[in-house]
């Protein structure tokens, strides 16, 4: 009989033992993945800053050119803020998409509006550098859109959903598009 039990135990130990290695190995799996959104977002951030810090100065050029600030002036200033004064990931992006949006409308509205705007030296610069920046953002885009993409993926699979529930991580809806649309 005690030899049955001490199998049972070692049985029982060897299962435990699979059990944790198996979550030990999909918990640093989960982790590195995490870490390769993370390392994939900050190039991206870092063209955003620079595409965001032209805000003001569109805004200004319309504010001098129209003598008054406008409700889209002052949204895509608010928006603009509200980018900068963001501290985690997803944050950024949701704040990022809708300066994209405002961005799209904004410069779509202000050529149909007001023609004469491109006259405006603050505008054409703003407006250039808008477009400069879109072609930068491409290739960090890609990068962390795959990142994103392996990491919703490897964690929508029991059981590494749950694990990853456990340790607090999420990154689904990161997709970041500068169009606007959903990816």
């Amino acid at each position: 009989m005690k030899r049955s039990v001490k199998a049972t135990l070692y049985a029982s130990a060897a299962v435990i033992a699979i059990f944790a290695g198996i979550v030990l190995i999909k918990y640093a799996t989960i982790y590195l993945l995490d870490r390769q959104v993370r390392k994939a977002w900050a190039p991206l951030e870092q063209v955003l800053e620079t595409r965001y810090t032209n805000v003001p100065r569109l805004v200004k050029g319309l504010t001098e050119f129209k003598g008054a600030e406008d409700e889209q002036s002052r949204a895509l200033t608010e928006a603009y803020k509200e980018f900068a004064a963001a501290g985690s990931i997803p944050d950024k992006v949701r704040a990022g998409k809708h300066i994209e949006m405002l961005l799209r409308d904004f410069f779509m509205h202000q050529q149909e509006q007001l023609p004469e705007i491109l006259s405006n030296y603050d505008f054409l610069i703003a407006r250039r550098q808008f477009q400069v920046t879109r072609q930068l953002i491409k290739p960090p885009l890609n990068e962390f859109d795959a990142a994103v993409t392996r990491f919703n993926i490897y964690t929508d699979i029991f059981p590494n959903s749950i694990i990853a529930r456990k340790m607090g991580i999420r990154h689904e809806g990161y997709y970041f598009n500068p169009d606007g649309t959903t990816r």
